[in-house]
């Protein structure tokens, strides 16, 4: 996955932090200085980002494993997943696998949801009978 949706967030989430601090300040800093004299809180911010979306994908990885085998196995393959060593060692930097994973998860959850409200999309009634 390309890490742009990831870099939108952060940068949403900067400037934000950026307005939220000049509000406070009595100093007029332009957003690329502030940014440079703060590049720790920035790296600090986007490794929780990436923290944050590790365990909302262990969320929805129990949630989507759930639905498909018992409560028994999808603990079994959260905690797997959890303890997966590329896994949860990627999750430590700046990456944007734990973000991807959380957007796969979430639209096979929201796949699951939209044929459980409305399983008539599903059929067929003019093709052939198989």
């Amino acid at each position: 996955m390309p890490g742009t949706p990831f870099i939108f967030v952060a940068a949403a989430l900067w400037r934000l932090f950026y307005t939220f601090e000049m509000m406070k300040s009595t100093a007029a800093q332009g957003f690329t200085d502030f940014t440079f004299q703060h590049i720790n809180w920035l790296f600090i911010m986007t490794r929780g980002m990436t923290l944050f979306f590790y365990g909302v994908s262990i969320v929805l990885f129990y949630r989507v494993a759930r639905r498909v085998v018992t409560h028994t196995g999808a603990c079994l393959g959260t905690l797997l997943l959890m303890m997966a060593p590329v896994y949860a060692s990627y999750s430590t930097f700046v990456r944007v696998e734990s973000m991807a994973m959380c957007l796969v998860l979430g639209a096979i959850l929201v796949t699951y949801y939209a044929i459980e409200q409305r399983p008539e999309v599903l059929e067929c009634p003019d093709g052939p009978e198989i």
